[in-house]
């Protein structure tokens, strides 16, 4: 009996070492993939570039295109630095920290500082899960100005598809690696969002600035100019007629639009120089 409850161990151990060794082979080539797409892409040339866990996605950024690309496996996402309105990161259903602009967004002002900014305490864990330190989840979500596709998660960790048995990690626990690599990875790509949306607020607050200080010195120039007075059509008439000798034409001129007597009419066209 004691040989067959050796035996039985000795498969278990073999079929855990080749499940180990599959994932491992896997994790390996979806690297390689996500590497290999991205060096093939003409016009996209990462300055930051985040991996998650077990090479599940990638996350790049290239500043030199102003673009953002969110792979999950071999689909791809690209988002411009001006269409990201907002991040967050989020633990077990929990916001723990969010960025968003200060721009106008279709009319309305979206506040620069919310709920404290990133790295900010917003929510706690449930109260099981926060006695017990067991995670489920990480993701960030970013909020576009995208009517095709308004918002995006990323799921940084996930207990039921990351680990060995789907089940929420403890601390300590094995596969707690996972989640302190996930964790990591989202705070890493809330940083990277925020520091764009910085950016691009103070390049759209240069802008209105830059605008603001052209008009007032417009402004000042036109008032700065010397007001030059308006000729008068009936005077150049007048003066057109009298330098070609003609009075009596330039008094009934003067009479018909006027509506003087010749003496006024006739003392309007000899003041007229």
């Amino acid at each position: 009996m004691g040989w067959i409850i050796l035996i039985f161990v000795i498969v278990i151990f073999v079929v855990a070492i080749m499940s180990a060794n599959k994932k491992q082979k896997e994790m390996e080539n979806r690297g390689k993939a996500i590497n290999q797409t991205i060096s093939q892409m003409p016009d996209f040339n990462p300055t930051t570039k985040i991996i998650g866990p077990q090479n599940r996605f990638v996350f790049a950024v290239d500043y030199s295109t102003r673009k953002i690309l969110y792979m999950p496996g071999s689909v791809k996402y690209f988002y411009s630095f001006e269409d990201v309105i907002s991040v967050e990161l989020i633990e077990d259903n929990n916001i723990i920290s969010k960025k968003s602009t200060g721009r106008t967004i279709g009319g309305a002002l979206v506040g620069g500082f919310v709920a404290g900014g990133v790295g900010a305490i917003v929510g706690g864990l449930s109260g099981s899960s926060k006695q017990q330190n067991l995670h489920l989840s990480v993701k960030t979500k970013l909020l576009l100005r995208n009517n095709a596709s308004p918002s995006v998660e990323i799921p940084c960790f996930d207990c039921r598809t990351m680990t060995t048995e789907g089940k929420p990690v403890k601390d300590g626990s094995t596969e707690y690696n996972i989640y302190k690599q996930g964790l990591s990875c989202a705070q890493r790509i809330v940083d990277s969002v925020s520091v764009i949306i910085d950016m691009v607020d103070r390049e759209s607050n240069s802008s209105v600035q830059g605008s603001a200080n052209s008009s007032n010195i417009s402004n000042r120039e036109n008032m700065n100019k010397p007001v030059m007075p308006q000729s008068d059509p009936l005077e150049d008439e007048v003066r057109r007629l009298k330098a070609a000798g003609q009075l009596i034409p330039a008094v009934k001129l003067v009479v018909d639009t006027l509506g003087l007597g010749l003496a006024d009419a006739k003392a309007y066209v000899d003041n007229v120089q």
